[in-house]
């Protein structure tokens, strides 16, 4: 067994040596700046003892959080470098799983330095940065096998671990020891279960998907930032705008709760043409992968898509009203927002559903301003009939999608 997991290991190494250091080389040199300049403020040996101090939830929640970031941040260099193709031929060779731990475990290792580094901080030993790197192993597998809520729960079950070990220090070599024993096996199984050679690459979407529409909105959502990144950044960039003024608004008019949703809607409708722009950009970007009939999606599920995306590209402005507004927008100009934020996405699928390739654009400031007057309004039944519109634009995107589909 030792001698099949280091032949395996010299193998790994020797196919991601390169890039695995072209990885990894700018994060260290980045890391190590940093240590060196909080060498200069920060007196290590007081911090460790505040930071050793702390209860023991302050550390589980912390150490917990850095888990989490980490596993995440690496999700894509754990696809290529471990789970990858590169490792296909090595997966298929009759060796039991334990033999893939130790080559995974380094590997892990490697991209869990800042873990490492944070960890020696507060303890102010070793066995903290072997205990932190073991636990964070296995969720940052998962995050790069494709599995964000697996990883998730396995970074809220480091919480307990870390607790004990702020509890009682005494205990981190034996709980150091006893992960990393019990993580190689762990590393193993998900090395060898968790890649997907043969299925469905990631551009499509896959048949046993529970929610088909969050495949296809997330793959929306990529080709919106490869083709035209410019409209998130631009999404982003309206957002403080309108924040400034709804607090303007609210603090210098001293403005009534249906006067401050009402200057959010304008707000919102002004940026509104971002959703047409946002997902038009996606739909030109995917050409004809955009629907095609032999995907097991139905005609709702794309359009549902559509709509959440222009949805989202709105949302950041709704946040940065929500903290200028607050609190004298109240519950009630919130639901105001949704329902038009609702409506000029649904608004923006239909436009593009009905043209994926060439999308009127000169439409959609009519729809913001049929959609944005009965949200204005003072009666219960304004919102109610942009309930109605956005209801009505999905159908009819619902409809293109289908007819579109027969044509095809």
């Amino acid at each position: 067994m030792i001698r099949v997991a280091g032949r395996i290991a010299r193998w790994g190494a020797a196919s991601v040596s390169k890039p695995l250091r072209a990885h990894l080389v700018p994060r260290i040199t980045l890391l190590m700046l940093l240590v060196v300049q909080l060498d200069v403020i920060v007196d290590w040996s007081k911090l460790s003892e505040a930071l050793r101090a702390q209860p023991a939830w302050v550390a589980a929640a912390a150490g917990a959080a850095a888990i989490g970031l980490n596993g995440w941040s690496e999700r894509r260099a754990v696809a290529d470098l471990l789970l990858g193709p590169r490792h296909a031929l090595l997966r298929r060779q009759p060796a039991p799983q334990l033999a893939y731990g130790p080559a995974a475990a380094a590997l892990l290792a490697s991209l869990g330095l800042p873990l490492a580094v944070l960890a020696t901080a507060w303890y102010g030993q070793p066995w903290a940065a072997l205990l932190w790197v073991s636990l964070a192993a296995p969720a940052a597998a998962l995050f790069g096998g494709g599995r964000p809520l697996a990883g998730a729960l396995a970074t809220t079950a480091t919480a307990p671990v870390l607790a004990l070990g702020q509890t009682v220090p005494a205990l981190l070599p034996v709980l150091a020891v006893a992960v990393s024993l019990c993580t190689l096996p762990l590393l193993g199984w998900l090395t060898t279960t968790l890649p997907r050679e043969g299925q469905a690459p990631p551009a499509s979407v896959g048949v046993g998907s529970r929610w088909p529409w969050v495949a296809l909105l997330h793959r929306d959502a990529l080709a919106l930032w490869r083709r035209d990144r410019g409209i998130v950044w631009g999404s982003l960039v309206a957002a403080p705008l309108v924040g400034t003024v709804l607090y303007f608004t609210r603090v210098n008019n001293r403005a009534s709760e249906l006067t401050l949703a009402r200057t959010t809607l304008v707000a919102l409708a002004a940026v509104g043409p971002l959703a047409l722009a946002g997902v038009s950009a996606a739909a030109r970007r995917l050409r004809g992968a955009f629907d095609p009939p032999r995907w097991p999606t139905a005609p709702w599920m794309r359009a549902l898509a559509m709509v959440v995306l222009g949805a989202l590209l709105l949302a950041p402005s709704w946040a940065a009203a929500a903290v200028g507004g607050a609190p004298d927008l109240g519950a009630v100009g919130h639901l105001r927002v949704a329902v038009l934020i609702g409506a000029v996405g649904a608004g923006a699928a239909w436009l593009t559903a009905l043209r994926p390739r060439r999308t009127d654009h000169a439409l959609f400031p009519w729809w913001i301003a049929l959609c944005l007057g009965p949200a204005l309004a003072r009666p219960a039944w304004g919102p109610l009939l942009s309930i109605v519109l956005g209801v009505g634009a999905f159908a009819g995107a619902t409809r293109a999608l289908t007819r579109r589909r027969q044509r095809t």
